[in-house]
């Protein structure tokens, strides 16, 4: 009896990690819908700043830093954009290797905000993105403070026209 148990209890215990496992293959029509718009998020705010704020963008790379007026003037003008659309999150994402990007510009401050310099690996729709075409992520998942998100990403460009960094958007689900 006690080993019918011990094997009930070790099922229960592994189910969550089975539905986890196999339960995410694809989005839900839902989330395909809540992806295509938080991409067309990405697209609009990339719109609005391309130009001007692409080079700012370079200057704030150069600087290295959060300590400069440039940074902070482009980090008022994209947590206006996490307000106007009710998001969770906007950012900028560099990319430093194939397999590898650099948080820049993040909209959040405080225990929120992630450090300058941040690492995230690269993922498909940032790789598309970064080849000039705007994406969402295939994927859900969840932040610890703010619950189901899916992520979009689109160009952002600088007044020359060369592709500087990738404007994130994190939507909750």
């Amino acid at each position: 009896m006690k080993r019918v148990a011990l094997i009930i209890l070790l099922v229960l215990l592994a189910s969550p990690l089975l539905v986890f496992a196999g339960g995410q293959k694809e989005l839900t029509s839902a989330q395909k819908q809540r992806g295509i718009e938080t991409q067309n998020m990405a697209v609009e705010i990339a719109e609005a700043l391309k130009g001007r704020f692409g080079d700012m963008h370079d200057t704030i790379i150069s600087k290295g830093d959060r300590d400069n007026p440039e940074y902070r003037e482009f980090q008022k003008v994209l947590a206006g954009y996490v307000e106007k659309f009710g998001v969770t999150y906007v950012y900028t994402l560099i990319k430093i290797s194939d397999d590898m990007t650099n948080l820049i510009v993040d909209a959040a401050e405080d225990e929120y905000a992630d450090d300058y310099g941040t690492e995230y690996e690269m993922e498909p729709q940032m790789e598309s993105a970064f080849a000039g075409n705007p994406d969402y992520a295939k994927h859900i998942w969840e932040d610890d403070d703010f619950g189901w998100q899916i992520s979009a990403f689109a160009p952002l460009y600088n007044s020359a026209g060369k592709l500087v960094a990738l404007i994130g958007v994190d939507a909750p689900l």
